[in-house]
């Protein structure tokens, strides 16, 4: 594996962890995470 594809790999579950403690730190996650994947 080259040290590219082991870098897109951590950041794919840095990405992946920070979206999901913003969706568990919501009021409402259902609303912030519709909120996430329509703004993208």
């Amino acid at each position: 594996m080259s040290p590219a594809d082991v870098l897109a790999a951590l950041a794919s579950a840095l990405l992946h962890a920070g979206w999901n403690a913003a969706v568990k730190a919501s009021r409402n996650p259902a609303q912030a995470m519709t909120a996430q994947m329509v703004l993208g």
